[in-house]
């Protein structure tokens, strides 16, 4: 009997301690997909709704390339294990479906992070890194490799300045059709705004001799 006492009171005291460990990992992993997820996420949608016309430089990207193989790397850790004990499951139970699903996710959350991190980088970081260093308005010459129809309704009539690069398409929205046809193999806008080394921030254009 004291036995069986000693085993239930035993089993009482330590079921406890086990629910601070739990919760301390679940705010963990709550605070890894805030800062890995929400905030870029959330700061990219505000940059999309809120900001018109700003260009980015290649200033960041290398930073970018470099945090977007740690976000990878850290959302295979977070997210993978999960999804790699859902694969051995359907795999027992031969659930082919379930094992091509979770096969996906495995290979696609990895990917996700960096392509989230790239965007984040490309867009609101680059525009606010573009904000605190703004000066005045100033007049630029940029050089249009090409220009056309081809930017979707975010920029439907658009002149390219870079080669394209994923995420970081440096392009200017909303020129018109006269724009278009006149350098659509190329040629020379004359930009008014604020530059930075981070971006530029375009009020107006006009043509240039090419």
């Amino acid at each position: 009997v004291n036995s069986n006492v000693r085993r239930h009171t035993s089993m009482r005291t330590s079921s406890p301690k086990l629910k601070p460990r739990w919760r301390r990992a679940q705010f963990a992993q709550a605070a890894a997909a805030l800062l890995l997820f929400f905030v870029p996420a959330v700061s990219f949608i505000a940059f999309v709704v809120g900001v018109n016309g700003f260009v980015p430089t290649l200033r960041l990207k290398p930073l970018a390339d470099l945090a977007a193989v740690v976000v990878a790397v850290m959302y295979a850790a977070l997210i993978g294990p999960l999804f790699v004990r859902q694969l051995r499951s359907s795999l027992r139970e031969k659930k082919y479906p379930g094992v091509v699903k979770h096969a996906s996710l495995i290979l696609f959350a990895p990917f996700a992070g960096w392509c989230l991190t790239q965007i984040f980088f490309a867009a609101p970081a680059s525009y606010v890194m573009h904000r605190m260093q703004t000066s005045n308005a100033t007049t630029t010459e940029v050089v249009v490799l090409r220009a056309d129809h081809l930017g979707g309704r975010r920029c439907r009539n658009r002149a390219v300045l870079n080669e394209e690069r994923f995420f970081w398409r440096r392009e200017l929205c909303g020129i018109s059709d006269e724009a278009v046809a006149k350098l659509r193999r190329g040629g020379r806008l004359n930009v008014q705004g604020t530059v930075t080394s981070y971006g530029m921030q375009v009020q107006r254009y006009a043509y240039s001799a090419a």
